[in-house]
């Protein structure tokens, strides 16, 4: 019963915060594109960075580490994205 009460408390203030104007206009706003300024590559990790509202640094190194650790795999991920995953519009 316990545990019952717990989750629809959880839930019912997750639909509230999901509901409010403040997520709704947050969520509009917050979109993956790559990077038109900050790019090395294809600019996936730096609009990566953007996203998550972390340093490209930060990013690129754990992509190199991921790239180490699937023994070259992931730049096929890494480019498939990039194709899929739009440029930052124009300001």
């Amino acid at each position: 019963m316990f545990i019952l009460y717990h989750t629809c408390k959880y839930l019912s203030i997750l639909l509230v915060v999901r509901n409010s104007c403040a997520y709704n206009k947050w969520m509009q706003e917050k979109k993956l594109y790559r990077s038109r300024d900050n790019k090395v590559l294809t600019g996936l990790a730096s609009g990566l960075a953007k996203y998550f509202n972390v340093d490209p640094t930060i990013v690129r190194v754990v992509l190199i580490i991921l790239e180490f650790a699937t023994a070259g795999l992931l730049i096929f991920g890494y480019l498939i994205v990039s194709i899929f995953v739009p440029k930052e519009p124009t300001k």
